[in-house]
Formats: structure tokens, sequence, C-alpha cells
């Protein structure tokens, strides 16, 4: 394999990644005005959970969150401590050996089993700068 194919390979699998601070667990490539991914969610036991704090957005009741193993290349393990809504949520990113195709994985186990631990779980998709996202839908050719 020649220095040219490797440099190609590492910057391939480089591509994508966790490279989206102050979020909980986002991905997004290194490439500008791409597609950016994200978690968000609140809890359905208590509607406190999704309480608006005026201009400072929504309030947080996360106590812990921390990546548990991160290698910065192929996969992470990140656990978020959510007391007030009495759920742990572990969110696992595994990329393949190319670096373009990538996986998420979120579940999400009680703290307290004497307690109810029910969320309602967001995963989105955005688009950073102009453009758009279309839903491509096989089954409809319009």
């Amino acid at each position: 394999m020649d220095k040219a194919s490797v440099i190609s390979s590492m910057n391939e699998s480089l591509l994508w990644g966790t490279y989206r601070p102050n979020l909980y667990f986002g991905t997004r490539p290194q490439l500008p005005e791409s597609l950016l991914t994200g978690t968000m969610w609140f809890g359905v036991n208590d509607l406190s959970s999704f309480e608006w704090m005026g201009g400072g957005g929504y309030k947080n009741y996360v106590e812990k969150y921390s990546y548990i193993k991160h290698d910065g290349r192929s996969f992470a393990i990140q656990n978020i401590t959510d007391e007030q809504n009495n759920v742990i949520l572990k969110i696992e990113f595994l990329k393949t050996s190319g670096g373009g195709d990538w996986a998420v994985r979120i579940s999400g186990i009680p703290i307290s089993e004497d307690e109810p631990s029910g969320l309602s779980l967001l995963y989105y998709f955005g688009l950073e700068g102009s453009g758009r996202l279309d839903l491509k839908n096989n089954l409809d050719p319009s």
C-alpha cells in the first residue's frame, strides 16, 4: 500500500464522527454545510421535564453525561444519567472500517426499578447551511 492510499484511508475513516460539541450526542461529517444529527428527549411521566425557561431554552435535569469509551475514529459509548426521568441512556456509535457507513444504538435502563421511567426520544436530522433534505419513498414516485 502506498503512502497516498494510506492517507486517503485515514482521512475517510475520520469523515463522520461525534464532531458536535456541547450536545449530549450528535454526529456530523467534517464537511461544510452538511448533514447534522442529534438526540433529544423528554419524560412522559412528568411534564415538568419539558419546562421552558424563557430565553434560556428548556430546563435541563441531566446530572451526568460522559463518554465511557471513545477511540476518536470508529466507535464511542456514552452514558447520560437523567435522574428526573429515572433513566440512564446508553448511546453507542459504530462506524464500518471505511468510515462512510455508521450506526447509532440508543438504549435506556431505569435508575430505580421502583419509580416510573418513560421517555419520548427524538433522533433528529438537520442540514447546516442552505439546501434541503428530501425523504425518498420508493412507493411514491412523485
